[in-house]
């Protein structure tokens, strides 16, 4: 009995340092194919596809227009 215990404990810290590995791997993977040529695609064109950079233009606050307060707007909240 205590063969299985000793082999089970190794199969989970096997599985547990391939999983590990396995992850670091298929994400290095999906990063490399996917999100790297997107970035490296936005820099070459200059294209900001965040929208991070402010506008060089009027702010985007809007004025908005004072409320009354009433009772019936109470009422009638949506």
């Amino acid at each position: 009995m205590w063969l299985l215990r000793k082999l089970w404990a190794f199969w989970k810290a096997f599985g547990n340092v391939l999983g590990h590995v396995q992850t670091t791997i298929l994400l290095s993977i999906i990063y490399h194919i996917g999100v790297g040529p997107i970035g490296l695609i936005g820099r070459l064109t200059r294209r900001d596809l965040l929208h991070l950079r402010a506008s060089q233009g009027e702010s985007f606050a809007e004025q908005m227009a004072p409320i009354t307060a009433t009772i019936e707007r109470a009422e009638k909240q949506f």
